[in-house]
């Protein structure tokens, strides 16, 4: 895949391989780096290869005027292009204009690649493409036998447009994408990213064959604060906080907390807080001498029969049976 910028003011123009420092916070320790900076603004482009699997991460950061981004490439590609942050114009030979409002995703095969994005004038805005393999996704197409006909079109080299409109991520594959901006890229690691890639695909034909319904109404700026509860609640354990509380510390609408938590992790905020701390709890009885009403007081529990029967609730036995059983080995 091949990328060219088409701006008016180069002036005073610098390519590197090294991140803008004021756009650190989105750099992917491994990733091979393009950046442009100059009198309109700056772009950075970061590059990955993970075995078949190739993604570009894109950031313009508040460019002067509008600048055109020309994407192009000589091959067959299956492509997903997904917005991150702003809203993103673009052309591509065989569909015409198409726009990507924050969230959203597409995915297309052409044979050959012609593509321009528009990044608007003083926004920061951020896409990432991944280039998936065709045999990779004509072999996900079995598992969707709504989608069989794509298979066809693709083999007889027809451009095909996956999603009949641009859908908009839900907060698992929102989650996905971040382990996959966020997570240091080297070759030990780079199992980790092919399989978060693959689950993306997946996940992806899913939404498209529910017809973009969407669930979970998270942008990635609101995950990032679900991630942040998270880390607060484990960071001070035992101790337990208001959901008002954690959701002012997090940066995040209290109701948006609640419900996005629960979509990401599977149980709302009070329950993940008391799972976790049993799990503490049960590492005392292993670990400790402390008497069962200690641990309890410790671990936020006033009443030792309330925390043996949670604690009998979640582990199958009582603290007292527990701690029996694993100092036995």
């Amino acid at each position: 895949m091949k990328f060219k910028i088409n701006v008016g003011d180069f002036k005073n123009l610098s390519i590197s391989n090294e991140i803008p420092k004021h756009l650190e916070e989105y750099h992917i320790p491994g990733s091979y780096i393009e950046s442009y900076v100059a009198a309109f603004g700056s772009i950075t482009l970061q590059y990955i290869k993970a075995g078949d699997f190739d993604f570009t991460y894109c950031i313009s950061d508040a460019v002067s005027e509008d600048t055109l981004l020309y994407i192009s490439t000589l091959n067959p590609s299956l492509l997903c292009f997904t917005s991150l942050k702003g809203t993103h114009q673009a052309y591509i030979n065989s569909f015409g204009d198409l726009v990507f409002e924050k969230s959203q995703f597409n995915i297309f095969y052409t044979t050959t690649l012609q593509a321009d994005i528009l990044l608007k004038k003083d926004y920061r805005q951020i896409f990432i493409i991944i280039d998936y393999p065709i045999n990779f996704f004509l072999y996900s197409l079995k598992f969707f036998p709504a989608l069989e006909s794509l298979k066809d079109q693709i083999e007889s080299l027809q451009s095909v447009l996956v999603a009949s409109k641009n859908l908009r991520l839900n907060a698992q594959c929102l989650d996905l994408i971040r382990k996959l901006i966020h997570s240091p890229f080297s070759e030990s690691t780079k199992d980790f990213h092919i399989e978060i890639i693959k689950e993306l695909m997946t996940r992806l034909l899913n939404l498209v064959v529910e017809n973009g319904k969407w669930i979970n109404s998270l942008q990635i700026n609101e995950l990032e604060s679900i991630y942040t509860a998270k880390e607060f609640i484990d960071n001070n354990l035992p101790y337990h906080h208001s959901i008002s509380f954690i959701a002012r510390k997090a940066g995040i609408n209290e109701q948006k907390l609640k419900q996005g938590f629960k979509a990401i992790f599977g149980m709302g905020l009070y329950a993940y807080y008391r799972n976790e701390i049993l799990k503490i709890a049960s590492m005392e009885l292993e670990q400790t001498n402390k008497s069962i009403k200690q641990i309890a007081l410790h671990n936020g529990y006033k009443d030792a029969n309330n925390f043996s029967a949670a604690f009998k609730n979640k582990f199958g036995m009582t603290p007292k049976e527990w701690r029996k059983k694993k100092r036995r080995y």
